[in-house]
């Protein structure tokens, strides 16, 4: 009988069937082909040559066992190739040659020619779907079971999908042979069938694991392999595939064992498009606040040297590679390295410089000035003890941040106090004196300046008690107080003190603010970017003074005698500013805020002064070319020297002013220029007041065609803003005081300062309403008319209305008077809502005058 690896057959030789088992599929060159399925589409084509060598494809078996090669050690090599890709077709064919055999039959001839025709029916993301007609043509020699009889039909549907590095491949279909009436072997109707799965490590090797089988339908069994198969691809174009399979159900096609090596060729990989790698083309050094640091200096490897601007940014040479060595004033040096070069690399690298820490010294004793045994706490967390010297002194360094000191020790009443360590602060300087507990009361106090900041060096003294000083924080908790603890007096070094303060016995916390000193300045420099700029201020005036630098925070209190001072403020790595300031006895403190440019080394000095509807307009924002130049001083007036010649723009920013853009030329040596500005349109000025005349801090509503949030008006009750052309209603309060409400109809040319004077009356809760309109001869209403009920002053009218509640019901007198109208006086009686309606006549010698232009009023 006639096996091949187990199936028993009639000892013919013309049985009709191919026993090297089923035909390899044309290759498509990638890894991810399995040799055993049909892959998915090849764009470019492929062209394979494979050797294959088969262990004992048939043998006979006896009844006593003895087992005998009929087909035995069979050579082949197979020519394969697959076109390019018609549109969803694609071709393939594989010509199979026998090299040799050993065994009862021997032979070297063709095998049997396979055409395949795949047609695509999914290709995507999910993976592809191909099916396809099969055709076997009869070119081998059916006489040595290495072909059969006549031509083989059928059809196959493949499929393919990809995920990640792992591929899933699985044939199925069906085909017709000519039967060859064995029972082993019948032929006709054969089922196939094959799934892989492969894994990629790379885009250039494969490994698949697969199951195959080619079965008659009326066979006793279904012959199948298990295979391995590793697969390369280099970029020529060039794959090699090494397979190796063995038998799981021995039969028909099923050997022992199986060898194949296989080399295709396909198109080479396309050139990869050119990437460009993005390099680092800009540096920019910041601080630990994430402020820009001017004037950085960075030397590369090869020594070249390299300096940052106004916004702490250099622009890295194309070359620039290595190590960057950073360095600038006040802060910690420091080295980074360039990144190499690689695709979407960020090209701006960003290198933070620390601040040094800051030198504190704390000393601490008793009232009789003895050291203290116990060790003050550091916080925040983990608490660290200061040690403390034989006269109760410690020396050491903080970082930048804040800090709290903790004093205290047994039977003594502890005190608490903010440290906060500024970038390029000073020495640090902390007393404390420390007093017997008397109480379990506890008083937190804050000193601050005029400004609101915290004052460093306060000396405090509560009762009788020198309590030391405060901090950088300006403030100090004191535990252990009895109920009465008497006045708080409070010495500064620079400011007015303030006047003692009584503490009541209800009082946890006190806030206590200093006085601005005669003749004070405060001068605050910014860079561009609005961080403070460490410039320094030079002095012409009534009384010599050198230069004071205004230290990292950029910001200082001077005071000055009484006279004409001229102030230029400058610094190492930005421009120079002059602002020219009056100081008068008694007057307001001096604010300059001063914003620094980069120095344009240029010869040109532009002096400007900026005259408003009042006259000098104070902290009006200049801009040159777009860049802030600065604010003017209290004259209206600003000095920058060193610009570039040539035509410049200049701007101004004025809160409730306008004024156009101007083009001045700038030419060598100095020029002054006078810029008139005029209100803006809808600029409105009001100022509440009680009927004493005393400011009151009113809420003031805003309703019309756009919505804006109340204002509250201040301690001086006067403010001014900008309102959009349209109606609005103006409701004015304020606690424990009446309300009033104005109509003000704002045009779309309005032209100047309307100024609204508000009287408030106190609240009466049962009290009644006065609307009030006022018109002249004419019936337009009277803007300004100056109200007085019951000889009280009201304020004016806008719009000729005014409407008031809240007052006492009742007979009263109503007084209304305008300019260039007579004056009309009457008695009116409040009741819950009072309307009144006054025309007033013209006064005597009233003339009206209209000026007509070509375009009208």
């Amino acid at each position: 009988m006639l096996l091949l690896t187990a199936s028993i057959v009639s000892p013919a030789l013309s049985q009709g069937f191919d026993a090297r088992g089923p035909r390899p599929p044309p290759d498509g060159s990638t890894p991810a082909d399995a040799p055993w399925v049909v892959g998915p589409p090849s764009p470019t084509g492929a062209v394979t040559l494979g050797l294959s060598w088969i262990e004992q494809p048939i043998v006979r078996l006896y009844p006593d066992g003895v087992v005998q090669a009929v087909l035995d050690d069979v050579l082949t090599a197979e020519v394969g190739a697959l076109s390019p890709s018609l549109g969803p077709v694609q071709l393939g064919v594989v010509l199979p040659l026998v090299l040799s055999t050993r065994g009862e039959v021997r032979a070297t001839t063709l095998a049997d020619l396979q055409l395949s025709a795949p047609v695509s029916l999914l290709s995507g993301g999910v993976g592809t779907l191909r099916l396809g007609p099969l055709l076997r043509l009869p070119t081998g020699s059916p006489a040595r079971y290495l072909g059969d009889r006549g031509i083989g039909l059928g059809g196959q549907l493949s499929g393919h999908h990809r995920s990640g590095p792992l591929v899933l491949a699985a044939d199925v279909g069906l085909q017709h042979d000519p039967p060859t009436g064995s029972p082993d072997w019948p032929g006709g109707a054969l089922a196939l069938g094959a799934l892989t799965l492969g894994v990629l490590p790379t885009e250039r090797l494969g490994l698949h694991l697969g199951w195959r089988t080619r079965t008659s339908l009326g066979a006793p069994e279904a012959p199948s392999e298990l295979g391995l198969s590793l697969k390369a691809r280099a970029p020529s174009g060039a794959a090699l595939s090494l397979s190796t399979a063995r038998a799981l159900t021995r039969g028909i096609g099923a050997p022992p064992l199986r060898l194949e090596l296989a080399m295709s060729l396909s198109s080479p990989d396309p050139e990869p498009e050119p990437v460009a790698l993005d390099r680092v083309a800009e540096l920019r050094v910041l601080d630990r606040q994430q402020r820009p640091v001017r004037g950085a200096r960075i030397r590369l490897e090869d020594d070249r040297l390299l300096q940052t601007d106004a916004d702490g940014r250099v622009a890295l040479p194309p070359d620039a590679m290595g190590i960057l060595y950073l360095e600038a004033e006040g802060l910690i040096p420091d080295s980074l390295e360039i990144p190499e070069p690689a695709v979407g690399l960020d090209p701006l690298l960003v290198a933070v410089l620390q601040h040094p820490p800051v030198p504190i010294t704390l000393r601490v004793v008793d009232p009789q000035g003895r050291p203290l045994a116990t060790p003050p706490i550091l916080e925040p967390e983990p608490p660290r003890p200061l040690i403390l010297d034989e006269v109760g002194t410690w020396h050491g360094e903080l970082p930048v941040g804040e800090w709290a000191v903790i004093i205290g020790a047994p039977g003594m009443g502890r005190q608490r106090r903010t440290v906060t360590i500024e970038p390029g602060a000073a020495r640090v300087q902390i007393d404390a004196v420390i007093h017997p507990a008397l109480g379990a009361r506890s008083l937190e106090l804050q000193i601050r300046d005029p400004q609101g900041d915290p004052i460093d060096r306060a000396r405090l003294t509560l009762g009788d008690r020198l309590l030391g000083s405060t901090s950088t924080g300006g403030d100090l908790r004191i535990e252990g107080l009895p109920e009465q603890v008497g006045e708080l007096i409070v010495r500064t070094e620079t400011w007015d003190d303030p006047h003692p303060v009584q503490i009541d016995p209800e009082t946890p916390r006190l806030e206590v603010v200093t006085r601005w000193p005669d003749g004070a300045v405060w001068i605050e420099a910014l860079d561009p970017a609005g961080h403070p700029a460490d410039a320094v201020v030079a002095f012409r005036g009534p009384a010599p003074l050198p230069p004071v630098p205004l230290g990292a925070d950029g910001r200082r209190l001077f005071q000055l005698r009484p006279g004409i001072w001229t102030l230029a403020v400058s610094s190492p790595t930005l421009g120079i500013q002059e602002r020219r300031i009056e100081i008068l006895p008694g007057a307001d403190p001096v604010r300059l805020t001063v914003v620094l440019q980069p120095e344009e080394a240029g010869d040109a000095d532009l002096s400007i002064a900026v005259i408003g509807p009042e006259g000098p307009v104070a902290g009006a924002q200049v801009l040159l070319d777009g860049e802030p130049l600065g604010r003017t001083g209290p004259g209206g007036t600003l000095r920058a020297l060193g610009l570039e010649r040539g035509l410049r723009t200049l701007e101004l920013d004025a809160p409730l002013l306008q004024a156009p853009a101007i083009d001045v030329d700038l030419f060598e040596g100095g020029q002054l220029l006078q810029i008139p500005v005029s209100w803006a349109p809808g600029a409105l000025e009001i100022v509440v007041q009680d009927p004493d005349g005393e400011p009151l801090d009113a809420l003031l509503t805003p309703e019309g065609p756009r919505r804006l949030p109340a204002i509250r008006l201040g301690a001086d009750g006067l403010h001014r803003l900008a309102l959009p052309p349209g109606r609005w209603e103006l409701g004015i309060s304020a606690e424990g005081w009446g309300s009033q409400q104005r109509t003000l109809q704002i045009p779309d040319t309005a032209e100047g300062l309307e100024r609204i004077r508000v009287r408030l009356l106190p609240r009466d809760d049962d009290g009644g309403a006065l609307l009030l309109e006022v018109q002249d001869p004419d019936g337009a209403p009277v803007r300004g008319a100056r109200v007085t009920l019951g000889g009280q002053p009201l304020g004016t009218t806008t719009d000729g209305g005014l409407q008031i509640s809240g007052l006492p019901r009742g007979a009263t007198t109503l007084h209304v008077e305008a300019e260039a109208m007579q004056p009309v006086t009457q008695r009116i009686r409040i009741a819950g809502s009072t309307p009144i309606d006054l025309a007033l006549d013209w006064a005597p010698g009233a003339l009206a005058i209209d000026v007509l232009g070509p375009d009208g009023p």
